[in-house]
């Protein structure tokens, strides 16, 4: 199905944003299929021509548009086997990514990278759980958390937040965006045409992306840092309270790739322009009462038509777009 208006609604509708290697399947996102679908994920595929709309098809017929690489056939399969697809979220896409990778999938710098992120990730993990544990240990409470919702609030917490000032991912990629916010403009200076105004678009969306997620930041660090209140609250309602804490998460869904092709620039940095700014993320109406924005905000925000980027779109390069998705993969912190 193609969809030329596309304005999701929330973000969970607009999906998560998926590390796949297949070429056609670059900047796509999966989400939950309705429970009348007939099948259980579908992906949302942004229009390879680079102009409006997306195609939304379930994953077992997506076949029928490209041959995923073994990666992106090993990714979903694995979302597929151990979760309810309805809490699907950016972490858990981001996890099987890395747990996939370090399979070898991705190639071997791929693997070396996810195996390398999955060690960082447990030592984060550790110092959180020690923060929390002692804090359920001072406010003696006869509530057993669930392990499987406390091993995700665990997990959330030491991506927004570390005690004693150690580097979590959020804020680190938070600082990407605002660099890249300042990298594009300052580049497309000295360009012209259709390369230079996709510069100064992306570079507009990462100005916006990077206000928003640093006041979204700030509200959840400020629940962080009362974590005697969050946790009370969490018993109560631990849906609700990982719900609002991943906010950030939400709102930065696909922007680590566009600071990653950046930074590779291949096959060069004006045809990587043009790929960034046909991938930007789509702002659902969500976004407005999060962020409270007037509505028909996200609306407006809505990306321009750009040309289409040659090496997303050739086919005959096809091993080379594979190559370098594998190595946005070998990149990834």
């Amino acid at each position: 199905m193609f969809i030329e208006a596309y304005q999701p609604k929330t973000f969970r509708e607009r999906g998560v944003s998926a590390p796949f290697t297949t070429p056609l399947l670059t900047g796509a996102r999966l989400r939950a299929a309705p429970a009348r679908a007939g099948h259980v994920l579908e992906v949302i595929i942004p229009n390879p021509a680079g102009r409006r709309g997306v195609y939304i098809v379930p994953w077992s017929e997506s076949g029928d548009l490209c041959r995923p690489t073994m990666h992106d056939a090993r990714l979903t399969e694995t979302l597929v086997g151990r979760l309810d697809l309805s809490m699907l979220c950016p972490a858990i896409v981001r996890q099987a990514g890395w747990e996939v990778a370090a399979e070898g999938h991705a190639g071997r710098g791929g693997a070396t990278a996810a195996q390398r992120v999955l060690r960082d990730n447990a030592v984060r993990f550790a110092m959180m759980s020690t923060r929390l544990y002692s804090v359920l240990a001072e406010h003696e409470t006869d509530a057993a958390p669930d392990p499987a919702a406390w091993e995700r609030l665990t997990a959330l917490l030491a991506d927004i937040h570390l005690p004693e000032g150690a580097a979590a991912r959020v804020p680190v990629l938070i600082d990407a965006v605002g660099a890249l916010a300042v990298a594009l403009p300052d580049w497309a200076t000295a360009q012209s045409g259709p390369a230079a105004t996709a510069a100064q678009m992306v570079g507009t969306a990462a100005r916006l992306v990077h206000h928003g997620a640093t006041y979204l930041l700030r509200i959840a660090v400020a629940q962080i840092d009362q974590p005697a209140t969050l946790l009370r609250d969490w018993f109560v309602d631990p849906v609700g309270v990982e719900l609002a804490l991943s906010r950030t998460e939400w709102l930065l869904d696909g922007w680590e790739r566009l600071v990653l092709l950046w930074q590779v620039a291949l096959p060069g940095p004006a045809v990587t322009v043009l790929e960034m700014a046909a991938l930007l993320p789509v702002w659902p109406d969500e976004a407005e009462v999060w962020l409270e924005l007037p509505a028909g905000t996200a609306a407006h925000l809505a990306r321009r038509p750009v040309p289409p980027s040659r090496f997303w779109t050739d086919p005959t390069i096809t091993v080379d777009q594979i190559a370098r998705n594998e190595r946005l993969r070998a990149l990834v912190t």
